[in-house]
């Protein structure tokens, strides 16, 4: 069951079913939400996927939909022609979290195994940027993520890291001993980096970026 909010006003986007996955929408405010194996937007589109799935974001232009199919592999259907390719990697594991790029020109996703992937919808080719939990993008070019330290099987640190997608520089935002910055997320409006740490088990800690001396992908 789907609902969509406006104020105080609460309308149905489809009457309750089994599988009805999240929401997500478009730059121009459209909405698109899966009822069983097919994509539904609010301007009267809808287009069958390779298989249900409960995580299927559009691209902020509204042509494309990205989506697991029963082996979680990960498939990018365009909406008006219903043409469908694979974008996660041939003989790999399983794959989730697929996330559009501000600009929608990519595809950040990750692997059962920890590993971060991006596609690009320009040159339609996949590529493998690095180990790394929870990415989000911070811009058009840069992917932030956290990495757990493992000693003796268990774990003693995280922290905060970038990517650049292009070169696949990767570099550190927090370096702090014995504290568990994780799950970061960007704050475009304040142009800043929020985290939560496991010993406050909160989302409430937050600093702003600063130049690392060139190093840092994040500027």
């Amino acid at each position: 069951m789907l609902i969509y909010s406006d104020g105080d006003k609460m309308d149905y986007l489809h009457q309750p079913v089994h599988q009805a996955g999240q929401v997500s929408f478009t730059d121009k405010g459209i909405a698109a939400w899966t009822i069983g194996s097919f994509l539904h937007l609010s301007d009267g589109r809808s287009v069958q996927l390779p298989a249900y799935a409960n995580i299927a974001p559009v691209s902020p232009c509204g042509d494309y939909v990205v989506s697991n199919d029963r082996e979680d592999q990960l498939w990018l259907t365009h909406i008006n022609t219903g043409e469908q390719k694979r974008i996660s990697p041939v003989l790999k594991p399983g794959f989730f979290n697929p996330e559009w790029s501000p600009g929608g020109n990519h595809i950040l996703f990750s692997s059962l195994a920890g590993v971060l992937y991006v596609y690009s919808l320009e040159n339609g080719t996949t590529k493998e940027l690095t180990d790394g939990l929870s990415p989000v993008w911070k811009d058009n070019e840069t992917v932030i993520f956290h990495k757990i330290q493992i000693e003796k099987d268990q774990a003693v640190n995280s922290d905060i890291y970038s990517c650049t997608i292009k070169n696949g520089i990767v570099s550190p935002l927090t370096q702090t001993k014995d504290i568990f910055e994780m799950e970061p997320s960007w704050d475009r409006i304040n142009n800043r980096l929020l985290y939560h740490t496991f010993e406050i088990k909160q989302f409430t800690s937050s600093i702003p970026v600063q130049k690392n001396q060139g190093k840092s992908c994040l500027r």
